[in-house]
């Protein structure tokens, strides 16, 4: 009983549960294409030129291209199923977003979220809308609560390849948290997660004392 009493209370269940809880919510609710962009969306994947209001959107519609085939749908369900599965992912990553912050009943907060007309909206319109519900709070997860912010610009870049407006209009944050990142920081974050620069290091440690200003120039560590 106390296992499941700690399974219960793990972030990894109730993500779990927000999970299941927004794709049944999305799926009952699917209708066909409803959105003006919709129908541009499935004309570009069905012709194959997988771009509209050139030159956006492209691995929007080639995501919903490959999942078209791979499963073989419909275009328009092809990207029916992205954004429910969008959507799904965003619930789980707002979630984790939530709880990392001081704010009290984040399972409750992020299932709020979810039933927020325009998150729930954006999931059923066969548009590219989706994405922001899952990106944005991957991104702030990632740069403010990680403090990871070379993966948060990977993310950014993907992110600005399904939406490019949502790229411009997150473009300056982007730079003030550039600033606002040491470049110590980012080189430490980025040794201590590569094993080939990790065996470098350690390889140089010997060689520190007599050239002490080696490793500092090489790899930017801080504190030697």
């Amino acid at each position: 009983m106390k296992d499941f009493d700690l399974l219960l209370q793990g972030r990894v269940f109730r993500c779990g549960v927000l999970v299941l809880l927004t794709l049944i919510l999305r799926i009952a609710s699917a209708s066909g294409p409803y959105y003006v962009d919709a129908f541009r969306h499935i004309h570009s994947i069905e012709s194959g030129v997988l771009v509209i209001h050139a030159p956006g959107y492209f691995l929007f519609n080639a995501v919903g291209f490959f999942l078209s085939h791979l499963l073989h749908v419909s275009p328009g369900s092809a990207l029916q199923v992205l954004n429910i599965a969008l959507s799904a992912s965003g619930a789980a990553v707002f979630y984790l977003l939530v709880s990392r912050l001081a704010i009290p009943s984040p399972f409750w907060l992020a299932l709020a979220y979810v039933c927020l007309p325009t998150v729930w909206f954006s999931s059923d319109i066969h548009s590219t809308y989706a994405t922001m519900t899952f990106f944005a709070p991957l991104l702030i997860l990632v740069v403010e609560c990680e403090q990871a912010f070379i993966w948060g610009c990977m993310i950014w870049a993907v992110m600005t390849g399904f939406r490019p407006s949502d790229g411009v209009f997150v473009l300056p944050w982007m730079v003030l948290q550039a600033l606002r990142f040491p470049l110590k920081k980012t080189a430490d974050w980025y040794l201590g997660r590569n094993p080939y620069c990790r065996g470098l290091v350690d390889s140089d440690n010997g060689a520190h004392s007599r050239q002490p200003g080696l490793t500092v120039k090489l790899f930017w560590r801080s504190g030697t």
